[in-house]
């Protein structure tokens, strides 16, 4: 949607949208709710409201731009990734954390119901590399986990909470769905001799839901 599309569905002017995705004008909770029908999602994903645990400051600006989904992160069992994706999988017509890192955020769409209470299924996660940030995991974050299987050259991803256990970590579910159990792993003995390797690679900042 451009911004002119915008601000006619809206009732405003062009150059009004403008000033707020400046940063010259706030962003008030009355704009958020008359800019969120038009643009598909909810009046508090326009606000930035991230992950409590976030560290990252949001701006005071909206970024209209759209912004591509590179893939699908599993909130129930692990799910099969390719490796390279020519295509986005589907747009947000805004940028949600306009605030983080360049370069080193991106955006999954969840499937999946294990972590429904945070991210039910559709909805997008916006995520912070570690690798690019060099960003501390602590315990009771929400993170994006890969399992590497070497023999068969597979790349799985899941999203899970993150708690610390002695010698290792534990991957939590926060579901509705009493079935999903949280699963341990040990640090250094990620199941060498079935060739898995597991690799924590991305902490959630901020969840975007469509109404």
């Amino acid at each position: 949607m451009s911004l002119q599309a915008l601000a006619d569905a809206v009732g405003t002017t062009r150059q009004q949208l403008s000033r707020l995705e400046n940063g010259h004008r706030k962003l008030s909770k009355e704009w958020a709710e008359r800019l969120a029908p038009p643009l598909g999602v909810r009046a508090q994903d326009l606000m930035f409201e991230l992950d409590e645990r976030s560290t990252v400051e949001p701006g005071p600006e909206i970024d209209l731009s759209p912004q591509p989904v590179i893939g699908e992160v599993a909130a129930g069992l692990w799910l099969e990734t390719e490796a390279e994706i020519d295509e986005p999988l589907d747009w947000l017509p805004f940028n949600p954390a306009p605030h983080l890192p360049k370069g080193a955020s991106f955006i999954l769409r969840v499937r999946g119901n294990s972590v429904d209470k945070i991210a039910p299924d559709g909805a997008f996660i916006v995520c912070l590399s570690l690798a690019q940030t060099g960003i501390a995991i602590k315990g009771g974050d929400l993170v994006v986990v890969e399992r590497r299987r070497m023999q068969e050259g597979l790349r799985e991803v899941t999203v899970k909470r993150v708690h610390e256990i002695p010698g290792g970590f534990e991957l939590v579910p926060e579901s509705t769905d009493p079935r999903w159990k949280p699963t341990r792993f040990e640090w250094g003995k990620e199941h060498e001799l079935e060739g898995i390797e597991i690799h924590l690679l991305a902490r959630v900042e901020l969840v975007v839901m469509k109404p």
